[in-house]
């Protein structure tokens, strides 16, 4: 089963590939991209690669970095660049890319959460049930106002004066 890439604590920076390909070349493509994930994890600074597609043909591959400064030198690396020009002559009919620093990261992994003690687990459960809805959890005279101020208005607006 594939899992996400196992990354440092932040912050690190992930670029985010977007794409969408043409039918052209399948196996040059697959063998390539084969050959950039070989190739990046040989490169200073790289920390974990994440990569799917979609039948439609979007696909999304965000590779992990320590610095901008590997990044870029990523980017000028030969075969890199070589597999790019393949890449627009070929490949994608349009790609995106974005190059974002992570400051927060958290997950969660089943076979963890299972792992805790019952009466943890338990205790989760109660303290989601007993959530009280958004209008019992505001103070009596907010909720008090907000009830005459939107009597007969739609529910979005209701919402969205609520988030005020």
């Amino acid at each position: 089963m594939a899992q996400p890439a196992s990354l440092p604590a932040p912050p690190y920076y992930a670029v985010v590939f977007t794409s969408v390909r043409t039918a052209a070349d399948p196996e040059g493509y697959g063998i390539t991209a084969e050959r950039m994930v070989e190739l990046a994890e040989l490169q200073p600074g790289f920390l974990g690669i994440e990569s799917a597609r979609g039948p439609d043909g979007l696909g999304i591959t965000v590779s992990y970095w320590d610095s901008e400064e590997n990044i870029r030198r990523w980017q000028q690396q030969a075969e890199h660049l070589q597999a790019q020009a393949l890449g627009r002559e070929r490949w994608y009919v349009s790609f995106e890319l974005r190059v974002c620093r992570v400051e927060r990261a958290y997950g969660f992994f089943a076979a963890e959460y299972r792992a805790r003690k019952p009466e943890a687990l338990a205790r989760d459960d109660v303290r989601h049930r007993k959530r009280r809805p958004l209008f019992q959890r505001l103070p009596r005279p907010r909720f008090a106002a907000l009830s005459q101020a939107f009597q007969n208005r739609p529910a979005a607006h209701i919402a969205a004066t609520m988030l005020e």
